[in-house]
């Protein structure tokens, strides 16, 4: 199972925030709650609401509401990314869609692909990958090597059967169950303490256009 190691996702979010707010809090949510991008691309202004997010999941998985985070480090805290989204987003021509192109149309499942393609080359992710779908490999991944039972990562991905979700689980070594929260503060403080490496160079910006 491809995903990316927290050094790694941390550099791929630190290059989407350099060079957009919008890629910035599309692939932190999409990290944080286990979308995929075609999910990430129909979320609405209605499925943030509250400091919650509202996610209506494909593939036949379960549709979960869940808590937007804070976090110590700004690249992590997904209602800052949001809110600085949401003020450059503006009116965006009354699109009822939360992440809206240029012209205030909505982003296409390809756009996605297109946009986190960027943010991984930049960030030296090699192309296996490239697909936004790594995002939800990852928090999966990362939730189980610290520790995180299977039962709670089934919920925290929206899986309908416990089968979706074993193949996520790594088989180099046991892993000892611990309760979700500790698991969840686990991975948190690891990806707290890493370095984030080199940035992203300004002229970068002019990838990150729908």
């Amino acid at each position: 199972m491809e995903y990316l190691k927290p050094n790694e996702l941390l550099k791929v979010l630190e290059y989407a925030k350099r060079h957009g707010a919008r890629e910035h809090a599309m692939f932190l949510l999409g990290y944080g709650h286990a979308l995929r991008a075609s999910e990430i691309a129909s979320l609405t202004l209605e499925d943030v609401r509250n400091g919650r997010i509202r996610c209506n999941r494909g593939k036949g998985s379960q549709h979960t509401t869940e808590e937007l985070r804070e976090s110590p480090n700004i690249i992590l805290d997904e209602k800052m990314a949001l809110a600085a989204w949401l003020r450059e987003r503006g009116e965006a021509d009354g699109s009822v869609f939360l992440f809206t192109s240029r012209q205030g149309s909505c982003l296409k499942r390809k756009q996605v692909y297109n946009l986190f393609r960027k943010c991984a080359e930049l960030a030296n992710i090699e192309a296996g990958r490239f697909n936004p779908h790594v995002l939800k490999h990852s928090y999966a991944s990362h939730l189980l090597r610290n520790g995180a039972d299977l039962a709670f990562v089934q919920k925290a991905l929206g899986h309908a059967h416990i089968s979706s979700t074993v193949r996520y689980n790594p088989t180099s070594q046991p892993l000892k169950p611990k309760s979700s929260r500790i698991a969840f503060s686990a991975t948190s403080s690891r990806l707290l303490n890493l370095n984030l490496g080199p940035t992203a160079p300004a002229s970068a910006g002019a990838f990150f256009f729908a």
